[in-house]
């Protein structure tokens, strides 16, 4: 389940007083619950660039994690972009996971280079091309990785070759 914890709409929205509660009655049904933040009109906040910090809605998940009392996962969803800021989540008890998808939009071998001590491509919360806007299902892709999106699709041959011919 992915849920919003806290509309943010002072008109009528729900809160996390309201939220939790009818989260935690619904743990028969569920493994894990997603915690967002934020609706349809306050976009900013679930959908966060680089003026939020990262793992913005730690407080939240906690909040829900301790009131589940292990009755279900609960994961993070909070502009997460660095392994050790989610280890950092998860070792400190706000999280029992996060998501990392503009991260792994960014560098979709993120985990294998950093288990390799590679650095991967970091992403920055620029909210580019990673967005989707519409119904359409258009490709995801990355203002830092132009390959994002298109990584099943053979480089044509002689591609590097040619860009790297010594002259």
């Amino acid at each position: 389940l992915r849920v919003s914890l806290d509309e943010l709409a002072s008109l009528g929205g729900l809160g996390p007083e309201e939220l939790i509660p009818m989260v935690v009655g619904l743990a028969d049904q569920c493994d894990l619950v997603t915690v967002g933040i934020g609706s349809i009109f306050t976009r900013s906040a679930f959908r966060p660039d680089f003026h939020s910090r990262e793992a913005f809605n730690n407080q939240l998940s906690r909040r829900l994690r301790d009131a589940a009392n292990g009755k279900f996962a609960t994961y993070l969803q909070g502009s997460v972009t660095q392994i050790a800021i989610a280890e950092s989540v998860c070792e400190g008890g706000d999280a029992d996971g996060v998501e990392m998808t503009r991260a792994l939009i960014t560098d979709a071998n993120l985990i294998n280079k950093v288990q390799a001590g590679e650095d991967p491509i970091g992403c920055v919360l620029c909210n580019q091309a990673c967005l989707v806007e519409d119904a359409s299902n258009p490709i995801i892709s990355c203002q830092l990785n132009p390959d994002a999106g298109y990584e099943l699709e053979p480089t044509p041959k002689g591609f590097f070759q040619t860009r790297l011919k010594p002259t």
